[in-house]
């Protein structure tokens, strides 16, 4: 190929909101993988934001197992826009490899009240059929969670 190239570019979100009794084992978020068929265009992490009740450990990872999981449609997206399925229904993620992970505060120095948290730009890119998790814990006690996973595609 000569010159520039300028992919088109999708930036598909799913989100969970208030899922509630967050305890101190991680649990699944949202979960995105590839639909069959598209292992040929780029797809790489965009965002991740948060709300949360108490404070929380998070963590983005690739290849876990989840229980419960049921990959469908993404949330307002056209499924012929898309080269993703994504997964909100998962109640346990077990093994992975943890490739970002992070902490939001509610109290104490630095914190806020809120618990808030977005980051983007973590330069990762899903490969294969891998699912991609975003999953949380909190340190003590229990917590309601609010999130939202945001993925760029090209096309």
């Amino acid at each position: 190929m000569y010159g520039r190239y300028i992919p088109s570019i999708r930036r598909t979100q799913e989100r969970r909101l208030s899922l509630a009794s967050v305890g101190t084992t991680f649990v699944p978020l949202v979960t995105f993988r590839r639909k069959t068929g598209f292992n040929s265009f780029p797809v790489k992490f965009h965002e991740v934001s948060l709300i949360t009740s108490g404070e929380l450990l998070w963590e983005i990872r690739v290849g876990s197992t989840l229980t419960g999981a049921s990959f469908g449609a993404v949330t307002n997206v056209p499924t012929t826009e898309t080269a993703l399925e994504v997964d909100i229904a998962a109640t346990a993620i077990t093994g992975g490899q943890k490739v970002e992970s992070g902490l939001i505060s509610t109290s104490g120095s630095g914190g806020n009240t809120a618990g808030g948290f977005t980051a983007s730009s973590f330069n990762l890119e899903l490969t294969g059929v891998t699912e991609f998790t975003l999953c949380a814990r909190t340190i003590t006690g229990t917590a309601t969670v609010s999130s939202i996973l945001g993925m760029e595609e090209e096309w």
